[in-house]
């Protein structure tokens, strides 16, 4: 999901993206996906709608279901939708922390 790359810059967080794939059931999983890491946007300063045309300008595609999972957890325990500003505050509170 996300990590910082460097301590002393809380702004930047390193994040994965997985899309184009296929989830997959028994156990839960995300089948050959496309990736891309970023390392050098400030997540912090962006809205759900502004980080929604940031992974449409990344993947060149826009999706309609947009997941996260959470840190430490398998994807069939800790997978979350991405919908709108609330969703997008708990994502960035977990990236952050």
């Amino acid at each position: 999901m996300a990590s910082s790359p460097n301590p002393t810059d809380q702004n930047f967080i390193v994040v994965d993206f997985h899309y184009n794939g296929q989830f997959a059931p028994n156990p839960l999983v995300y089948f050959d996906p496309d990736r891309a890491s970023v390392r050098d946007a400030d997540f912090s300063g962006f809205g759900y709608e502004q980080f929604m045309e940031f992974l449409h300008k990344l993947t060149k595609s826009r999706s309609k279901d947009i997941y996260f999972c959470l840190p430490q957890e398998s994807l069939g325990l800790g997978i979350h939708t991405l919908v709108n500003d609330g969703d997008y505050k708990e994502f960035l509170d977990l990236a952050y922390a």
